[in-house]
């Protein structure tokens, strides 16, 4: 899992397009507080897909899914999902840092997440599937 900060001059939804045919989510930058959060939610994404728990047959699918800490992809989409404004994270799957910043011409931006998650976050995405 890759993670950048940043913004485009892309049109939103050439940005998105191009993001989907690389497999990069564009997440809210506001949504995504910590790299805790996104590397626990890329764990639980990969361990339910191994064990054919995962609600989507998608990796990131499942990744928002337990990022958002909710059953339903178009909500999760909706709470974590890229929406107004030109910033954003992108969170690549298979794709090299090089080659996400070419694709979606990326000006790159400090990360700017804590690294550690609080734990209301954790019981958040932890719990989502109880």
């Amino acid at each position: 899992m890759l993670i950048v900060r940043g913004e485009s001059r892309l049109a939103a939804d050439e940005l998105l397009r191009r993001a989907m045919e690389k497999r990069v989510l564009l997440l809210n930058p506001g949504k995504a507080g910590s790299l805790e959060e996104l590397e626990l939610a890329h764990e639980l994404a990969k361990k339910s897909l191994e064990e054919g728990t995962a609600i989507s047959k998608n990796l990131e699918i499942e990744f928002v899914l337990w990022l958002a800490g909710k059953k339903d992809i178009r909500r999760a989409f909706e709470e974590v999902g890229f929406g107004a404004g030109t910033e954003f994270i992108a969170v690549g799957f298979g794709i090299g840092k090089k080659e996400l910043i070419a694709e979606l011409e990326i000006r790159e931006k400090k990360l700017g997440l804590k690294k550690e998650a609080g734990w209301e976050a954790v019981e958040r995405i932890s719990l989502s599937r109880i």
